[in-house]
C-alpha cells in the first residue's frame, strides 16, 4: 500500500441484486457477505421479467448509487466485475437463501 493510501480506499464492495417478494432490490454489500448491507434501489418484478432495458437501466442505476455512496466516503470504484452471488446467497430449490 502506498503511504497515502487509506484503507478506505481498498474498500471490497459489490451490488448484490435479489429477488425479494415481488421486488428486484440492489444493495450495497461487502464481497461476501450480506451482512450490514445497505439497500439503494428497488424496482418491481414484472418490470423487469418484461422490459429488458428497463432491467439494463435499473442496473446501472444501481451502479451508479453505489459509486456515488462509496466516493462520498473516500472510496474510489476503479473497475466492475460481474459475477454471480456466492453460492451461500443462493436460493436452494425451495425460495430460500
Amino acid at each position: 500500500m502506498d503511504p497515502g493510501e487509506t484503507q478506505m480506499n481498498k474498500l471490497k464492495n459489490r451490488v448484490a441484486l435479489r429477488e425479494e417478494g415481488e421486488y428486484w432490490n440492489a444493495y450495497l454489500a461487502q464481497i461476501n457477505t450480506m451482512e450490514d448491507s445497505l439497500l439503494v434501489a428497488s424496482i418491481r418484478l414484472d418490470i423487469v421479467y418484461n422490459d429488458p432495458i428497463a432491467k439494463n437501466a435499473f442496473m446501472e442505476l444501481a451502479k451508479h448509487i453505489m459509486k456515488n455512496t462509496l466516493e462520498s466516503i473516500g472510496a474510489e470504484v476503479t473497475r466492475w466485475d460481474l459475477k454471480s452471488a456466492p453460492d451461500h446467497e443462493k436460493k436452494d430449490k425451495s425460495g430460500k437463501a
